[in-house]
């Protein structure tokens, strides 16, 4: 009888508020530390493909160009850029944009080109 007793008790106290309020604070924190494991994992892949996204960028930036000792030439009194040689005539000014600073040139001489 006495086992019925303590076997009913024990039951009776797992069906407590007690218990289940304890039962499910742990899984709430189970959970909290599922989702905050998720989180980082998906910052750090958003993170890698903002870095890839900001290299293609860059690859293809005019500054990038301008990095690697090319110049953008553009027409001094318009400001179009100049494509081809043959666009411009001896004696036409034109400007050269650098990675830093910019020259203003007076053309002597085209050729080359169609």
């Amino acid at each position: 009888m006495k086992s019925v007793f303590n076997e009913t008790l024990a039951r009776l106290k797992q069906a407590t508020p007690t218990h289940r309020i304890a039962r499910t604070a742990l899984q709430q924190q189970a959970l909290m530390q599922r989702l905050q494991a998720a989180m980082a994992v998906q910052l750090q892949q958003r993170r890698q493909r903002l870095a890839v996204a900001g290299r293609a960028l860059n690859t293809v930036s005019p500054l990038a160009t301008l990095e690697r000792g090319y110049a953008i030439v553009t027409r001094h009194r318009d400001g179009t850029v100049v494509r081809r040689a043959v666009t411009v005539q001896p004696g036409e000014q034109v400007e050269a944009r650098l990675t830093e600073g910019l020259l203003l040139c007076t053309v002597d001489e085209v050729t080359g080109g169609r």
